[in-house]
């Protein structure tokens, strides 16, 4: 008997019980049976031995009467045949008595006796045809001669059994005995724990490699550059890195918008971004000495808080993500030299593919890079490129399409040389109506031609109309997509109708 359990003093116990309780059920049960039996033929001896003395008393009448005290061969060759077919039914007989005491008549057990009795019957009988060669008086006698051994071998059987029963039933010792007791194993049995947990981080290995396939296969969205591709159609400028820093940063700005001044005092520490380079912060010396440089106000706005530090591109530029944006600056860059102008417009199929981040950063990074760069809000609506630089959105872009403010007096500088913003404006109550006036295309052609880049950002294209109508007027645009976000039938549905537009496009993931 073998039993494994984590406890192995229990285990030991457990088995060692069960063993002593198995062998103690067997012996009771044993000397119960005895018990039984011995009450049946202790109930049967005194019938058999009345059948018995009647048997003896008949056969001593007949040989009184007869005067005959020995059998003839004959009469003793017939005798010893019918006496042990007179055996074996009263043996019979007392077994189905027995099985009587468990079973109905109807019982298979009672039926196979019934059936071992007529046949060894009909044997019998067919030796008392035999012996009706006989005389009267001989058959006679042999019928009670018969009749008085079986009953007096039957008697003595009995009693035997009785007295056979009589010991066992009280004997307490039993036939099986324990080879070994269990005892405590002094270390862990079987093949422990690791086979399972390899088999499971296996399975789970397979079941996960097996999930990312059929999810790649199925899933609706676009995952890398090389999935855009080869889906779409269109060739990818590069791929930029989500960038937890960047998350940090627009909750910021977000706290920012929603608090206020208040909110440099509740804002959470800049723990994972890095602190500002020496000297990216200030305006050219040589030209803020000049009075009449266009980087005096610059200068002023500087004295009076303007900062960079809701800028990626600034704060951690070694992250992934600026990476990212720097290769697809460079591709970018090439790609415009067939451009008809320097206007891009920077656009998403959605809402949260991460076209403003695109936009800010990239005109960072051109900035940085020795050119001249205006970055425009062209989201009259939802526009979020002045809480970036922490400028107000009004006298921007809407004012001046309105034509309550001159595009000089509208264009901002920032902290970063060479880097200046035409933020949204006051929201407006017809932004499709004033992106649709010719005063954008005027002062679009104005701005590419004081500045080396124009960069433009736009609404989703799929949420209204203002992108399309701001990227038939730009030279290229650069639609974002976001991995693992952005369906495949969403993208296809932004390039129909940019091309109705009627531009050149471009994409980045």
């Amino acid at each position: 008997m073998a039993w494994q359990y984590p406890d192995p003093e229990l285990a030991a116990g457990l088995v060692n019980g069960v063993t002593r309780a198995y062998i103690r059920g067997q012996t009771a049960q044993r000397r119960g049976d005895a018990a039984d039996t011995l009450t049946f033929l202790s109930g049967e001896l005194p019938r058999v031995q009345a059948e018995l003395a009647r048997a003896e008393e008949s056969l001593t009448r007949y040989r009184t009467r007869t005067g005959s005290m020995q059998p003839s061969r004959d009469v003793q060759s017939f005798l010893n045949s019918s006496m042990e077919y007179q055996r074996q039914i009263a043996a019979l007989r007392l077994e189905r008595t027995k099985l009587l005491q468990r079973f109905t008549t109807d019982a298979n057990e009672v039926k196979t006796v019934d059936s071992q009795i007529q046949q060894m019957t009909r044997e019998r009988a067919e030796i008392d045809a035999r012996m009706q060669s006989l005389s009267v008086s001989e058959r006679e006698s042999v019928a009670l001669t018969r009749d008085v051994k079986v009953a007096e071998d039957m008697y003595m059987m009995l009693r035997t059994k009785v007295e056979q029963l009589s010991l066992l039933r009280s004997d307490n010792s039993s036939h099986m005995r324990i080879v070994d007791n269990a005892i405590v194993p002094t270390r862990p049995v079987g093949p422990g724990a690791w086979p399972f947990v390899s088999s499971g981080m296996l399975l789970g290995l397979c079941l996960g490699v097996v999930g990312v396939g059929m999810r790649q296969r199925l899933k609706p969205s676009v995952a890398t550059t090389s999935d855009a591709e080869n889906r779409l159609g269109i060739a990818m400028l590069g791929d930029v890195a989500f960038s937890d820093e960047q998350a940090e940063l627009e909750r910021e700005i977000d706290a920012k918008r929603r608090l206020g001044i208040a909110a440099g005092f509740a804002m959470p520490g800049q723990g994972r971004l890095e602190a500002p380079r020496p000297g990216t912060a200030l305006v050219d010396a040589a030209v803020v000495e000049d009075a009449d440089s266009e980087y005096t106000e610059s200068e002023k706005l500087l004295r009076q808080g303007l900062h960079d530090q809701f800028l990626l591109a600034r704060r951690a530029p070694h992250s992934l993500a600026v990476e990212g944006l720097r290769t697809l600056r460079a591709a970018l860059h090439f790609s415009l030299r067939a451009a008809p102008d320097g206007v891009v417009a920077v656009t998403s199929p959605a809402v949260g593919a991460g076209k403003t981040f695109s936009a800010v950063n990239l005109a960072v990074l051109f900035a940085e890079a020795g050119q001249r760069v205006l970055l425009v809000d062209a989201d009259l609506r939802r526009g979020k490129i002045a809480d970036w630089f922490d400028q107000p959105a009004e006298g921007g872009l809407a004012e001046v399409l309105a034509g309550h403010a001159q595009l000089a007096e509208a264009v901002r500088p920032t902290v970063v040389n060479g880097l200046f913003i035409l933020t949204r404006g006051q929201t407006p109550t017809n932004p499709s109506e004033l992106l649709m006036l010719p005063t954008l295309a005027d002062n679009l052609r104005r701005c590419a031609s004081r500045f080396d880049l124009v960069i433009v950002d736009t609404p989703p294209v799929m949420a209204v109309a203002d992108a399309t109508l701001v990227a038939s007027l730009a030279g290229s645009t650069l639609l974002v997509i976001r991995a693992d976000v952005t369906p495949a039938e969403q993208v296809n549905e932004t390039l129909k109708r940019l091309a109705r537009a009627m531009s050149g496009w471009l994409a980045a993931c």
